[in-house]
């Protein structure tokens, strides 16, 4: 890689990163907004971003990805099953305090094929756990796979409007989202 390429790759990490902390404090923080963060000219970021659309979809890729990232060691350990359902759980929460954005701009970044591509895969990927937690008995059989998928994407976007309204620590988020899934919402007996 040439150092022009290098320049221009760690610009666009620069954006990256600074419209991922700005938007999680801002959603409708603005391009220039963006710009001066990031430190760089608003000239450089329309080279690399034509619009604020645009942008948003590249930063809800590039959450995606630190997602696959961050769940990688579950796949590694071999876990299945509800232990690696709950270890899903408690792996994606701390991501809730710079992704908390997403709630609000999904309706944008959907429009892209690709992040709705690797949406649709991380699915995918959480309704083979289900299915595993569903044969191990800690989820009824009975009830649909697609169902628990939505429940549980419903309740981490719940646990992270939480998070990002300052009512929950990571923590206790996961711990809530294990709870309801697991034991309901009904007081022990």
């Amino acid at each position: 890689m040439n150092e022009f390429d290098a320049r221009v790759r760690r610009s666009r990490e620069s954006l990256l990163d600074a419209a991922l902390g700005l938007l999680a404090e801002n959603p409708s923080a603005s391009l220039r907004d963006v710009a001066e963060r990031a430190g760089v000219g608003r000239a450089t970021l329309y080279r690399h971003f034509a619009s604020r659309e645009g942008l948003v979809r590249a930063v809800a890729h590039e959450c995606l990805r630190r997602t696959d990232e961050n769940l990688a060691p579950i796949a590694e350990q071999g876990l299945t099953g509800r232990v690696a359902l709950e270890a899903v759980i408690r792996r994606i929460m701390p991501l809730a305090q710079q992704y908390h954005f997403l709630l609000s701009l999904w309706s944008v970044a959907e429009e892209d094929e690709q992040v709705r591509s690797i949406y649709e895969r991380q699915l995918n990927q959480l309704s083979v756990l289900v299915d595993e937690t569903k044969a191990e008995g800690a989820i009824d059989p009975t009830v649909s796979t697609g169902w628990v998928v939505t429940l549980i994407d419903a309740q981490l976007a719940a646990a992270w409007w939480m998070i990002g309204r300052g009512q929950f620590n990571a923590e206790q988020a996961a711990d809530a989202v294990i709870r309801a899934l697991f034991e309901g919402i009904s007081p022990a007996r």
